[in-house]
């Protein structure tokens, strides 16, 4: 439990380093702690619908972001996500990093990319989505 240990949630930081980066913190709305994506997107619906928003961000990594959608198309309790107006529209950190500060982030971002560890983080990804696709995902 992050509360417990005094630490940060993922939320929080990507929160302030947005603000950092200019984005008006009144513009990002961050979710309740949660146990996955899943959840995280189930609360976004819910807080979507309730405030009336017509058009959100999803920021993500760019490799988790094709994830995040499979589940808005294909996952029995977030298609509704795709009905009702609202837009979802993917943000993936990197881009937003790069167009922010290119000469600072692209040596990171791109070290990142060419490490193991990128390279099975996308297989593991794709393996989601085709899970996901066939309904074999456990979404819980």
């Amino acid at each position: 439990n992050y509360e417990d240990a005094g630490e940060p949630t993922t939320a929080e930081i990507n929160k302030r380093e947005l603000v950092e980066l200019g984005v008006p913190a009144e513009e990002i709305i961050e979710a309740g702690l949660s146990f996955n994506t899943y959840h995280d997107l189930l609360w976004l619906h819910g807080w979507a619908v309730g405030s009336g928003a017509m058009e959100l961000h999803l920021l993500s990594n760019d490799w988790h972001i094709p994830r995040i959608m499979a589940m808005i198309s294909y996952a029995p309790c977030l298609r509704q996500m795709r009905k009702g107006g609202i837009s979802y529209i993917p943000a993936p950190a990197e881009e937003i990093l790069l167009k922010a500060d290119r000469k600072r982030f692209e040596p990171e971002i791109r070290a990142a990319r060419e490490s193991p560890g990128y390279a099975e983080r996308l297989e593991g990804e794709k393996m989601g989505i085709e899970r996901i696709k066939k309904g074999t995902y456990r979404f819980v």
